[in-house]
């Protein structure tokens, strides 16, 4: 075996040109497909860094429009209780808060507030410090805070005397009591928070029931199956739609593993689409190493059949060629997975820093792909071009001959399942750039230009207040309004840039709607001049009247196609509704044009929207929108100062140009440059491939082309019977490859629904760009064929 792994080197480093490009086409594929699927595998197969993690669980609510609700807190508590005799739950949620060391301002980050035995039930020890106590996540105990790794070195340049020191949360002084262990720096599951505080876990939790925040994560005892746990799950949610109908009447409870919950079904989809498109690839390049090997195998008969003559059997021959397939394989896929390697930091980056290892399965993954690469593409050509040696070779007139049928039916097969293949990773990426485009520039029912956006996070002493005289809302507009250049000022607890939050359930006077089953809308506080400052228009009634106070009558307006779903028979003004369990009852005083996101390609958890007064609705955090003619980064330092006068640990994020922020948004999506390479590799190894073929067929029919221009064809006979061939195989790669695209388009729709999907002239655009490609590679060899001078093909054979 040494000797003819020896002699297959030494036979294809007579032939560098397409030893090289096959071994840089099949690493390229190898490289895409393994970085995909690294990606894949990090975040959704891998192992959680914690121990015994096939035991740990998540529970989530369920609805006939998400399966991924968090608790409400009263729900959390009776799910905890109930699941106990099966294993130990604890309580956590995420959140976004103002954090500032000593001196410094604050800024916003990410962290999580659990319950004491959180960090137990995980089983992590701090490795600095200690864990939460008992009585840590009681109220009136004093604020501690846990850091994360990276936060301790980001911040605190991992001062180990960092233990004691205060860190000014939401302006409330915490004392550091630890830091985390480097395992628990897990972007894909905690999503890269920096610090944990203990979940105060109030007397009020009993009573709310519908508002949905809080999240559990178990630790099953052993022996206990999933089964076991959705059995006792089903039975509180039936109790709890019978208590509660209003709440729980439409909802449900269901329990997962930890690892894939932090992961939509719509992101599981996406990821393993990237995977499949990357496989495609790869299959691409691996038909083109069959291509390779055949041309070799054919190029070689006489040999072949001379090594026959003397003695050698049909496994020395397969043995031979074989060796040379596995050479190329190996060399691919060693140099796939050092570029897979050297891309890494690429891909973590992308991924917001979360580690994507080369692990155990990665690695087998690799070899799989390079036993596929050998064992479909390159023993088949190998056992084609050995088949019959010596029967073609004698049969054979001359050395213008060309190879038998099976020969030529496969490489055809091979050219047309790569333009296929191309055809489709071509289409996904143009329906992916093209659909996020469409989205972003398409009618919202707001204007984006002239727009400075920005998010208020509120510190918890201000919250208190707020809650007993919202005075802020009212401070916000006039005291940013008096900067210069600003036209209008928006104040609203969320705006459609980034996405609706707070849906709860809307209840009509009147309707007989079963509780629990109303329909759900996104209810948002906006001032009055918002709907002036982003351009929504008002179809009909009024808008809220600038001096209005909690003190006076509730009012609400709806958008368009709420006032149409909720009153189909009439019109909505005058008409009462209630946000469910609120008893209060509000007047519809106006409709306005509806709103659709920025960005946001799933369904929406709501479809319908409400409108009410800023000062009812309160929470955290407060969006302003301005209309100005100036820039962003010229109001940037008077908006911070009029924010500092009001409260000093008011934190200002995301503030930007709206019309910049959402181009930001159409380049920001890591998979959009990972389409557009697969598409540009893929179509790029597929055409390299047809050129390919229709060079070695131009060079097997030189004495037939010979033959023909001694007759009288003229060069357009030639190219027109060249092309004819090569287009044969084309137009079947097209029709193939345009299922493909449908099946691509009818997986994004289900994925992202919201995304715009290719029409039919777009689809076939792509396949005509494909023909031409493929044509153009095909013109080239069989151009230089009709110039062939008929005398020196004659004597040459």
């Amino acid at each position: 075996m040494p000797f003819v792994l020896k002699y297959a080197v030494r036979r294809l480093a007579n032939a560098p040109g397409s030893t090289i490009v096959a071994v840089v086409m099949l690493a390229l594929g190898i490289a895409m497909s393994t970085s995909a699927f690294s990606v894949a595998s990090s975040a959704l197969l891998r192992p959680l860094p914690f121990p015994g993690p096939d035991r740990l669980v998540r529970v989530f609510t369920t609805s006939p429009r998400s399966a991924n609700w968090p608790l409400a807190p009263a729900n959390a508590v009776d799910v905890r209780d109930t699941l106990t005799p099966v294993g130990a739950f604890a309580l956590f949620s995420f959140e976004q808060q103002a954090v500032a060391r000593p001196g410094q301002p604050p800024e916003l980050q990410s962290g999580l507030s659990v319950t004491s035995d959180f960090l137990r039930l995980l089983r992590i020890q701090p490795a600095l410090g200690r864990d939460f106590l008992p009585d840590d996540d009681r109220r009136g105990q004093p604020a501690v805070v846990l850091l994360t790794n990276r936060f301790w070195r980001e911040r605190f340049g991992a001062d180990p005397a960092v233990l004691g020191q205060p860190l000014r949360i939401e302006g409330v002084d915490h004392t550091i009591i630890g830091v985390l262990p480097p395992t628990f720096d897990e972007p894909l599951v905690w999503s890269g928070c920096g610090y944990v505080t203990p979940l105060i876990v109030g007397s009020d939790w009993t009573t709310q029931r519908l508002t949905r925040w809080i999240h559990i994560v178990g630790r099953l005892d052993p022996g206990v199956g999933f089964a076991e746990v959705q059995t006792r799950l089903d039975a509180l949610s039936a109790r709890l739609a019978r208590d509660y109908p209003i709440e729980m009447g439409a909802t449900g409870l269901r329990v997962t593993a930890l690892g894939p919950s932090f992961a939509t079904d719509s992101v599981h989809a996406q990821y393993w689409l990237v995977v499949a498109l990357s496989v495609a690839v790869l299959l691409i390049a691996c038909a083109n190493l069959g291509g390779v090997q055949l041309a070799r195998a054919l190029g070689r008969r006489g040999e072949l059949a001379v090594r026959t003559a003397l003695g050698a059997t049909p496994r020395d021959l397969l043995t031979t060629l074989a060796a040379e397939s596995i050479v190329i394989a190996a060399l691919g896929t060693a140099l796939g997975l050092a570029l897979t390697y050297s891309i890494r930091s690429l891909i973590s980056h992308a991924m917001g820093g979360a580690d994507v290892p080369i692990d155990g399965r990665v690695l087998t993954f690799v070899v799989v792909a390079g036993g596929l690469a050998v064992g479909t593409f390159g023993l088949i050509p190998a056992w084609l071009g050995t088949r019959g040696a010596m029967a073609e070779a004698m049969k054979d007139s001359g050395r213008g001959a060309t190879p038998g049928g099976p020969h030529q039916r496969f490489k055809r097969l091979l050219v047309i399942g790569q333009l296929a293949l191309a055809l489709v990773l071509v289409s996904a990426a143009a329906s992916f750039v093209l659909g996020v485009r469409a989205f972003l520039q398409r009618d919202r029912g707001w204007q984006p230009a002239g727009l400075v956006a920005g998010a208020l996070t509120i510190p918890g002493q201000l919250i208190g207040a707020e809650r007993k005289d919202p005075v802020l809302p009212r401070r916000l507009t006039v005291d940013l309004g008096r900067i210069p250049g600003v036209e209008s000022v928006a104040v609203a607890s969320t705006v459609p840039l980034y996405g609706y939050q707070h849906p709860g359930p809307v209840v009509v006077e009147g309707a007989d709607t079963a509780p629990g089953h109303e329909p759900i809308a996104f209810i948002t506080g906006v001032n009055a001049g918002y709907f002036q400052t982003l351009g929504i228009r008002l179809v009909a009634g009024r808008l809220f009247a600038p001096e209005w106070r909690r003190t006076d009558p509730p009012v609400a307006i709806v958008s368009a196609s709420t006032a149409r779903r909720l009153f189909p028979d009439g019109s909505a003004l005058g008409q009462w509704i209630r946000f469910a369990p609120d008893p209060t009852w509000h007047e519809i005083i106006g409709v306005v044009g509806d709103v659709s996101m920025a960005v946001g390609f799933a369904t929406p958890v709501a479809g319908l929207q409400v409108y009410r007064p800023i000062e009812e609705p309160f929470g955290p955090m407060y969006n302003f929108v301005l209309r100005t003619r100036l820039p962003a980064t010229t109001l940037e330092r008077q908006i911070r100062a009029v924010v500092g006068a009001i409260d000093p640990d008011i934190v200002v994020s995301q503030l930007g140009d709206v019309p910049q922020v959402l181009e930001n948004l159409a380049n920001s999506s890591p998979v959009i440059p990972v389409l557009f390479a697969f598409a540009v590799a893929g179509l790029l190894i597929a055409t390299i491939g047809l050129y390919g073929l229709m060079s070695q067929l131009m060079q097997q029919r030189r004495r037939e082309i010979g033959v023909r221009l001694a007759l009288g064809a003229d060069y357009r006979r030639i190219i027109t019977l060249m092309l004819g061939q090569s287009g044969r195989m084309v137009g079947v790669a097209v029709v193939v490859g345009l299922g493909g695209s449908l099946g691509i388009r009818m997986l994004l729709r289900h994925t992202m629904p919201g995304l715009p999907s290719l029409g039919w002239p777009a689809l076939l655009g792509i396949g005509g760009i494909l023909t031409l490609a493929a044509l153009l590679a095909s013109y080239l060899p069989s151009h230089r064929a009709a110039r062939l001078n008929p005398v020196d093909v004659l004597r040459a054979e």
